[in-house]
Order: C-alpha cells, then sequence, then structure tokens
C-alpha cells in the first residue's frame, strides 16, 4: 500500500478494513497463530505501519485489535464469531520500534503528535477507573433514551440529549463498563539526560498499561504528548505537558552490553590466570593510585559489583563502606563504578533526604498527591552509591536499615501505603568527624555512624592518610602522569561493562571444602576478639562473607565456589580488618568492635573489673579492692576518673552501702 492509497478522512471501518489487508499480507501467520493470552507486538519499523500509526494515533491499538479479530474469525472456522470477539476483545497489544528520542531532544513540534523514548517510572498513583462503554438514560424515563456509548480516544463521554424530550441523558454509573486508569511519573534515564538534569513529565496510563508499570522499571514508551489545556491555563496561554501512553515495552537487559563469542572465549582464557584478579581490578578507576591497601579496596568493589548469591531470603548483594580521611580518593572510586554499572545512581548524603533514599510523598501542581520513588527502588537490581553517607540527617540515614536488609522500601502517609522492592547493592563513603582519623579512639568515635547501621555492611574499609616518603613520592608521580597522559588500562570500561553484564548471571555452587573453610574462619575470628566479648565479627559478617566467595567464583566463571575463592574472600576480610587495626594473629585490636564507643569501652571494663572482685555469696564489693584492680587500666580509668564515677552511681543510687560492703543496683 502506498502512501497515495492511504487517506487521512477515512471512517473507521474503513481503516480497519486497510489495516486488516495490509496484516493478511504481512503478518497473517503471526496473527491467526493468536490465542486470547497471547501478546502481539506490532512492529512499526515498515513505512505503511507507521503511517496507519500516525493517522490514528490515538485509537490505533483498538482499532488494531479489531482488524486482527475480523482476520481471526474469517480464518478459524472451529470458533463461532462471538466466541473470537469475546475470548479475544482484551487482546494485549504492544508496538514496537527501534528509532526513538531522548525526552530532552523533544520539540515543541511533538505536542499533539506520537513520540517514543526511554524512560524511568519514579512514581505511580492509586489504581484508578475511567468509564470507556457508558449506559445513558433519560431523566424522563423515556425508553428511546436509554443507550450505550464507547468514549472517545481521549476517554472523554459525549453530552447527549434525549430524542424525545430533549432532555439531557445521564449516565448510570451501575450499568456502565470500566477500564483501569493510572497516573504516572516518568523520569529520562541519567545516562541520557543532558548535563546530569533530567527530565521528567505526568503520564497517564490504561487498560493493560497499569499492570505492566512498576516503579524503578526501566521501559519504552510510546505515547502521545499532549497540552492540558483548560479554563484557567487559557487565561495567561500556559499549558502543561502530560504523555498519554500507547504502548510500554520493558527496557530491563535488552540494552545490556554482551561479550561476542570470540571476546567471551578469550576473557574465560584469561580469568583462569593467576593474575586475572587483580589485572581486572587495575582497571577500575586506573586513575587512583592503588598501593596494597586501595589495590584490596578495588577487588572488593569488582566483587560488590558482581555480586552474590540470593538464596531464599537472603540476599546477594553486598553493601560496603569505605570510611576514612578526606582526599584518599573514596568518591572517584564511587563515581568510576556508576561508568561501568548501568542501572546505578550515585548522590552525596549532604543533599540526600530520607524521601530521595526511598520513598517520598510528593505534592503535584494539580494538588493531588503521588509516591515517588527514590534513589533505592529505582536501582532495584541495580547499585546505589553514596558518598559522604554521615552528612546525611541521622533520621533520614535510619530509612536505610530496611533497604539494606529486608530490601525493601515502606511509606505510610497522606492516603498512600506502599512496599517497594529495593534489591540494591550499596557501597557509601564517609570521612571521620573530626576530619582526620584517630587511631585512638573507637570505630563509632571516629565516625557519626550508628553500630546498627556500620553492622549492616558486609565489609567495610579504613583509608588513612598515612606519610610515607617513598608511598607519597609514588602517589605524587602518578597524580602528575594523570595530567600529561590518560592513565591506560588493560581493561576498558567497556570491557567491564560486557563482564560484569555476563558474570552477574552465573550460579555457581559452593563445595563442602569452601563451607567448612569458612566455617573454621569464623569461629577463629570470634575468638580472637578481646577475652571472647566483644565480636569483631557477626552473622551478618559471616553472610557478607558467603556472599565475597561466591562474587569470587562467579568473577572467573566457575560453577563452583572453592577452596581458592573462600581464601580470596577471607583474605579481603583480613586485611580490611587490619585496616582498623585488628590482628587476627595476636587477637589485639585497637579499635574493640564497630558497635562500641570509647565510653561503652569505659563502662564494660568497669563492671566487668565489679565482677571480678565480687564475693560470690553476698554479692558485694570492698571499695579498696575495686579501685586497686580498675586503676591497673590506667590508660582508661585514671583514680580521679574513678573516684567521680563511684560517686556518680552512688548519688543516682546505683551504688549502695551495706553491712558487707557495697551493692550493685
Amino acid at each position: 500500500m502506498s502512501s497515495e492509497d492511504f487517506e487521512s478522512n477515512v471512517t473507521d471501518e474503513q481503516f480497519i478494513e486497510q489495516l486488516q489487508n495490509y496484516l493478511e499480507e504481512h503478518f497473517f501467520q503471526q496473527v491467526i497463530s493468536l490465542v486470547p493470552t497471547s501478546t502481539y507486538i506490532q512492529s512499526l519499523e515498515a513505512v505503511e505501519m507507521h503511517e496507519f500509526f500516525m493517522k490514528r494515533a490515538d485509537g490505533f491499538i483498538p482499532l488494531l485489535r479489531r482488524a486482527i479479530i475480523n482476520i481471526l474469525i474469517d480464518n478459524i472456522p472451529t470458533m463461532s464469531e462471538e466466541r473470537i470477539k469475546k475470548e479475544f476483545v482484551n487482546l494485549n497489544i504492544k508496538l514496537s520500534t527501534e528509532t526513538n528520542l531522548t525526552l530532552s531532544d523533544t520539540q515543541a513540534e511533538s505536542v499533539n503528535s506520537p513520540i517514543v523514548f526511554n524512560c524511568v517510572i519514579t512514581g505511580l498513583n492509586p489504581r484508578e477507573v475511567y468509564i470507556y462503554r457508558a449506559n445513558y438514560r433519560c431523566p424522563m424515563g423515556h425508553p428511546e433514551g436509554e443507550m450505550n456509548v464507547d468514549c472517545n480516544n481521549k476517554r472523554e463521554l459525549p453530552s447527549l440529549e434525549c430524542v424525545d424530550c430533549g432532555e439531557k441523558l445521564q449516565i448510570v454509573p451501575d450499568k456502565s463498563l470500566y477500564k483501569y486508569l493510572q497516573r504516572a511519573t516518568l523520569q529520562e534515564p541519567p545516562e541520557e539526560s543532558k548535563e546530569g538534569n533530567p527530565l521528567e513529565y505526568d503520564a497517564i496510563l490504561s487498560d493493560l498499561q497499569v499492570g505492566d508499570a512498576t516503579v524503578g522499571n526501566r521501559k519504552e514508551i510510546i505515547g502521545i504528548l499532549r497540552p492540558l489545556v483548560d479554563k484557567k491555563s487559557l487565561v495567561d496561554n500556559k499549558h502543561k505537558l502530560i504523555i498519554d501512553v500507547k504502548s510500554i515495552n520493558d527496557l530491563e537487559g535488552h540494552d545490556e552490553l554482551k561479550f561476542d563469542d570470540d571476546e567471551l572465549e578469550k576473557i574465560k582464557l584469561e580469568a583462569q590466570s593467576k593474575n586475572f584478579f587483580t589485572n581486572i581490578s587495575k582497571s577500575f578507576a586506573p586513575e587512583v593510585f592503588a598501593d596494597d591497601l586501595l589495590m584490596d579496596v578495588k577487588k572488593t568493589m569488582m566483587l560488590c559489583l558482581v555480586g552474590g548469591m540470593k538464596v531464599g531470603n537472603k540476599r546477594g548483594d553486598i553493601n560496603i563502606l569505605l570510611l576514612g580521611d578526606p582526599s584518599m580518593a573514596k568518591s572517584t572510586l564511587l563515581k568510576f563504578a556508576t561508568k561501568v554499572i548501568r542501572k546505578s545512581m550515585y548522590t552525596s548524603g549532604r543533599g540526600a533526604s530520607a524521601a530521595g533514599i526511598t520513598i517520598g510523598i510528593v505534592k503535584r501542581p494539580d494538588g493531588t498527591s503521588i509516591a515517588q520513588a527514590g534513589i533505592l527502588p529505582l536501582c532495584d537490581n541495580g547499585f546505589a552509591f553514596i558518598d559522604e553517607l554521615d552528612k546525611m540527617n541521622p533520621n533520614d540515614r535510619s530509612g536505610l536499615h530496611e533497604a539494606m536488609e529486608q530490601q525493601t522500601v515502606s511509606v505510610a502517609k497522606a492516603g498512600h501505603n506502599m512496599t517497594l522492592p529495593a534489591r540494591t547493592a550499596i557501597i557509601a563513603a564517609a570521612n571521620p568527624k573530626n576530619g582526620k582519623w584517630v587511631e585512638e579512639a573507637t570505630v563509632v568515635d571516629n565516625i557519626n555512624l550508628m553500630p546498627t547501621l556500620l553492622s549492616r555492611f558486609d565489609i567495610k574499609w579504613c583509608i588513612k592518610d598515612i606519610i610515607s616518603r617513598g608511598g607519597d613520592e609514588l602517589k605524587a608521580d602518578h597524580i602528575l602522569g594523570t595530567y600529561s597522559d590518560e592513565e591506560e588500562a588493560r581493561y576498558s570500561i567497556d570491557d567491564l561493562m560486557k563482564l560484569l553484564n555476563h558474570v552477574r548471571k552465573l550460579k555457581p555452587v559452593m563445595t563442602q571444602d569452601a563451607m567448612k573453610h569458612l566455617k573454621e574462619f569464623f569461629i577463629l575470628i570470634r575468638q580472637k576478639s578481646i577475652e571472647g566479648e566483644q565480636a569483631i565479627i557477626d552473622f551478618r559478617g559471616f553472610e557478607g562473607l558467603i556472599r565475597l566467595s561466591y562474587a569470587h567464583a562467579k568473577l572467573h566463571f566457575k560453577n563452583k565456589v572453592e577452596l581458592e575463592d573462600v581464601n580470596a574472600a577471607v583474605g579481603l576480610y583480613e586485611a580490611s580488618l587490619s585496616s582498623f587495626g585488628f590482628d587476627l594473629k595476636s587477637g589485639n585490636v585497637q579499635n574493640k568492635t564497630f558497635e562500641q564507643s570509647d565510653r561503652d569501652n569505659q563502662i564494660e571494663l568497669w563492671w566487668k573489673v565489679w565482677r571480678k572482685v565480687q564475693d560470690d555469696d553476698t554479692k558485694t564489693v570492698n571499695e579498696r579492692d575495686f579501685f586497686d584492680e580498675i586503676l591497673q587500666y590506667d590508660k582508661i580509668w585514671s583514680e580521679h576518673k574513678a573516684e567521680q564515677f563511684w560517686n556518680k552511681l552512688h548519688k543516682e543510687g546505683k551504688l549502695l552501702m551495706t553491712k558487707n560492703g557495697w551493692k550493685r543496683v
């Protein structure tokens, strides 16, 4: 059919006939093989089909469905016409095209015209319904006034009068037919936005599209950009825009970079070499000089990007926290990671709120409110990179607790009760609260983060700015080199993206030897904790070790997690503990645990000494015996400080004198 054969002023019936003829000529086998539960995907790439769509963009899908039903009626003699019409009335139809714009490229000329673009669904209102077939009746009861009328392609119902008395007909809600309607917000994907400022539009979803949309999904949208014209906007001639969605296609995984067969065989062969892990890690943020510590940090980040194994309710995502002095490239590592993972977002804790991280209730210009997803649900099955985590408001930061362990985010306010998946790995960075890491202080005293949040990170690194003539010289040479020549890496960003896209899907199985070694290491490290009272690793940390082991096996294209993979994970974990001053061989720990402050350590020691000198029968303590014992720990308790604390406890009624000695209340 040529463009001359097609006239824009044809009736719907003529349009359906022309469309039916075209489908029979080009898509006959695809159409007659349909069943009522099928999804029919119609490509708009052919010039003729594109013209069909452009001429009837508003009502194209219903008209296409009717053309398909006509073909089925003519060619399936085993089914009656009534049965075909009834069973295929809601046939799911999707449109597809290879050519699309970014939202930033849409022009004013696109208004009232079809547009095709990629987006992220950032918000959804509760479902509503609209009347697509209204039952009218005369208010005076004239039978001639009763009729069923379909709404037009813009979901508008006509105003009708009774042919008998001229009264305006009324819609009967109970006899009318309804379909779903839902308002959404669509945002331009960050990588497609101009200058990192993604555009956002309101949109209307209808019918089967409503079930196709979930917050955080990446979709290809085919729709019509419409102006919202009302009496108020006509006064100043300013009109808001909305996208009337006609078709939604899933983009998850469709735009991934992948190895071709030759590249895949080559990288698998390289993965068998001993230096593969090191070479891959060197290519991660090559502009960052990697001494032994930072090389281990890079390796850990590569394993985080690979991810562990999700088993049942156990998460597979690996969370990492980078602590330490400023200017130690923590932000650079986070920003580089966003380049190799497409589904990811970077934010700074200084400007992030709980609503921006989890779910926020946003008031729209029309007075309604919409639940809008933050970074974690938008990056579901991806990564969130949070810099300056310590600068976040503590109340906002508490929203991370649910996301990091249950992998969901919830909101219950302003009429919205919503829980969204947030299967998102978090890599965060934080600076010491005093500007410089203090060796003598605990982790909790050094950093402005709650112990409950610290425990949710699988592995933590302390990156300190240590003065070393040889090390400083190497770092200075490396930094100067980045200003003269661009740092060359063995593996490009595209190589890393292809590698991660492939290995993240692997599902290795852990061997018995690997399990045994993991268990032995966990028990050893628990016993090495100071006097066995405060463990440097908890069971969350143990699960983190398991995830790191799985990730190492996946990175090397293995189908089994072996002893070698566990040793690599254990080695990194030991190095991370060493960065905080914990020495597994001696059991010495400078910063004790990730849960206690200096004050906590003092109090714990106080009552430990109390129990030591306490009389087993009377449960009382001799004051002189207690002070002789506590002052042996002169670096923690001085005589003056101990006497002050004793008097404070006595004043508060927590220590009382009895005939046998002092007793703790």
